[in-house]
């Protein structure tokens, strides 16, 4: 016989667990009497073997729990259930909407850095057109200036070039006299010279004719290098000064039509700038026309895949249903017919079992000898056909406790794939709102973007003076290119040391 062990706590719900899976009730576990047992005592002593039996089994099931004994479980000390789908599906909701927060703050974040840069590039642009024109003005001044003092030096160097050509006429004159007075003199003495010369070179030429010949060949060619070279300088230079004359002329020219273009375009330009604001419009009402028309197909795109989807959910949960209808029906058939086979298998047994037991009595009787025999093992059949159909009837509660956990699992299962499915359909809903609020944020912000890049200086520092937020820095440095353009800074964004 087994040692006694203490009975568990009938009322820890691990305890209370482990009796369902075995089939075990609580009077199965408690101690009983001989006379419980019409005063057999063999029978008592296997009755009391079996609940030792049953006592150490429910003890070590119950053990096997993550708290590692039943002592926790009687003092009422369990873990904590895990999440249910519910609030598993919560969660993920709450987890979607905060993405959907973050998502649109940094669109917020990126459409101001980008309003920003635009009002800053379009107030760069703005200082550059205003510099380039303060530079042209101080340019024509300084052109004006020029001309008129080369006027005035040039008609003080006029007036001084008429009284030095008068002298110098006079001056040549006299010169001119003695010149000729001079070249009379000397031509009288070089023809005297030039007499004596000719007969003197006449000799040298005869005397030198072959070297003459051969030196004066060399400097032929040399004088005609050295020609060809002075005559190459002049050319360059001569090349260099009408060069420099018509780019002279052409700068002249350039200036004098700009000066005339300036004044005689303006009208040209007003009709390009409202041709240029023309143009913007309607390519910004194209854009939004094909903007809408994508996102109206979008949405009926989305609207017939929610429809395909839906219907393909309703024939799998329709095919679903079916499936376990007929598998439930199936089971319960099979069921049956296990348990009236078990019933006539055991009917079969106690009729076989009492039709034995009258045989062997009826030969028991002829047989004095073998009576005490007899009757023991006739007792202890007894205790064990009473002892199995405690043990049939303690199986069957089992197996029907496994059978109601089988179904439970199977309901649970299909509450799990139903809140499976719901939390999809709800997670793609929640989805497809959070990309139709994005876009529609996106398109916002763009269009505000656009307002911006499409507005003038003035009408630009207006939008942002009536509520658009700027980053200290980004405020800094327009204030620094509104003071370079000569315009008042930002209201509440002025720098210290203007404040």
């Amino acid at each position: 016989m087994p040692p006694e062990l203490p009975v568990p706590n009938l009322g820890s719900p691990r305890v209370k667990a482990a009796l369902r899976v075995l089939g075990i009730t609580g009077a199965d576990l408690q101690k009983q009497d001989i006379d419980d047992h019409d005063g057999i005592q063999s029978r008592f002593n296997l009755f009391e073997g079996k609940r030792r039996t049953l006592v150490a089994q429910v003890t070590n099931l119950a053990q096997k729990g993550p708290a590692g004994s039943t002592s926790t479980a009687a003092q009422g000390e369990y873990p904590e259930p895990p999440p249910g789908p519910e609030e598993r599906n919560a969660a993920f909701m709450e987890e979607v909407i905060r993405k959907e927060k973050e998502g649109l703050e940094v669109l917020a974040k990126m459409a101001k850095k980008d309003i920003q840069k635009v009002v800053i590039k379009e107030l760069e642009s703005k200082l550059d057109q205003f510099k380039g024109k303060k530079r042209q003005e101080e340019n024509a001044v300084r052109v004006k200036e020029l001309k008129k003092e080369q006027a005035e030096k040039l008609a003080a160097a006029q007036k001084e070039a008429a009284k030095k050509k008068e002298k110098t006429d006079e001056v040549r004159r006299r010169a001119e006299m003695k010149h000729q007075e001079h070249a009379e003199e000397l031509r009288q003495t070089l023809q005297k010279a030039d007499e004596r010369v000719a007969k003197t070179l006449q000799k040298i030429k005869d005397d030198h004719t072959a070297s003459i010949e051969t030196n004066s060949v060399k400097m032929v060619e040399a004088s005609e290098r050295q020609a060809k070279f002075e005559q190459s300088q002049v050319r360059r230079r001569e090349n260099m000064h009408d060069d420099i004359e018509e780019k002279h002329a052409n700068k002249q020219e350039l200036l004098q039509h700009l000066a005339g273009q300036r004044q005689s375009n303006k009208e040209a330009i007003l009709e390009k700038n409202m041709k240029c604001k023309q143009r913007v419009a309607e390519h910004i009402s194209a854009t939004q026309a094909e903007t809408e028309k994508k996102y109206w197909q979008i949405v009926d795109k989305n609207n017939h895949a929610t429809e395909f989807r839906e219907a393909k959910l309703a024939a799998e949960l329709k095919e679903f249903k079916a499936r376990n209808v007929k598998v439930r029906r199936d089971f319960e058939s099979r069921y049956e017919r296990v348990i009236s086979k078990q019933e006539r298998d055991a009917e079969k047994l106690r009729e076989s079992w009492n039709e034995r037991s009258l045989a062997r009595s009826a030969s028991a009787t002829l047989r004095p000898r073998e009576r005490a025999e007899l009757l023991a093992a006739r007792e202890q059949n007894e205790n064990h056909v009473a002892l199995v159909a405690n043990n049939r009837m303690r199986i069957g509660r089992a197996h029907q406790h496994s059978v109601e956990q089988q179904i439970d699992k199977l309901l649970s299962m299909r509450e799990r794939v139903q809140v499976m499915q719901d939390a999809r359909a709800e997670a793609d809903r929640r989805r497809m709102m959070v990309l139709r609020n994005t876009a529609i944020e996106k398109h916002h912000l763009q269009e505000k973007v656009d307002r911006f890049k499409d507005a003038g200086p003035d009408k630009m520092l207006k939008l942002l003076e009536s509520g658009t937020e700027i980053e200290p820095e980004a405020a800094k440095r327009i204030n620094e290119l509104l003071v370079e353009m000569n315009l008042p800074p930002l209201g509440g964004y002025a720098q210290e040391e203007d404040k």
